[in-house]
C-alpha cells in the first residue's frame, strides 16, 4: 500500500486543484451508471461522479461515501467487503460492456459533518485484476494509495450540480 502515493501522486492526486486534474465537465451518463451500481448495492449516502482526466483519453470515478448524507457502513467488515467486491465486479463489468473509459476509482469517504476523512485511489485495472482474483488483497492493496480528499466539499458539491 503507497501510503499518500509519493510525491507526483501526492501532487496530482490529492493536492491538484479539480481545474488542473480535470479535463471538462462530469460524463452525466458514466456517473448515472456507478450511481446506480451503488445504488444496486445498498450503499446509503453514497454518490458518485465520473469526469475525464487531464491529458488522457480516460476518465476518473470519483466515489463519496459521506456519512452526513447516510453512508453508515453496512454493520461488519465481512459485510462491507463483500458489498465493495460487488460494487468493484459490476464496475468492472460496466466499465466493458458499456465503455466508460474509467481509467482510476477513488472513493472519498466524509464525516458526519461532510468533511473529507482519507481518500483512496486505484487503477481501474488492479481493480478489474482483483476482482478477477488475478492478484491477492495484499497485492491489490500495495497498488492502492491513500490521501486526503481529492476535492474540497464545495468542489465535490459544485461538480454534482454541473452532472
Amino acid at each position: 500500500m503507497a501510503i499518500l502515493g509519493g510525491p507526483a501522486l501526492w501532487n496530482q492526486l490529492f493536492r491538484s486543484r479539480a481545474e488542473e486534474l480535470y479535463s471538462g465537465a462530469p460524463d452525466p451518463f458514466a456517473s448515472r451508471v456507478v450511481s446506480q451500481i451503488l445504488l444496486d448495492a445498498g450503499i446509503a449516502g453514497a454518490r458518485a461522479i465520473v469526469i475525464p482526466i487531464q491529458g488522457s483519453t480516460g476518465q476518473i470515478a470519483v466515489i463519496t461515501l459521506d456519512e452526513s448524507e447516510g453512508f453508515t457502513g453496512l454493520g461488519t467488515a465481512t459485510a462491507n467487503e463483500m458489498s465493495m467486491m460487488s460494487v468493484i465486479q459490476r464496475l468492472r463489468e460496466d466499465n466493458r460492456m458499456q465503455e466508460l473509459g474509467i481509467e482510476r476509482v477513488t472513493v472519498d469517504y466524509r464525516d458526519k459533518n461532510g468533511q473529507c476523512l482519507v481518500a483512496i485511489t486505484a487503477s481501474q485495472s488492479s481493480l478489474d485484476m482483483f476482482a478477477e482474483g488475478e492478484i491477492s488483497r495484499e497485492q491489490f492493496m500495495r497498488e492502492v494509495s491513500i490521501g486526503p480528499g481529492s476535492f474540497s466539499y464545495q468542489e465535490v458539491l459544485d461538480l454534482l450540480q454541473d452532472s
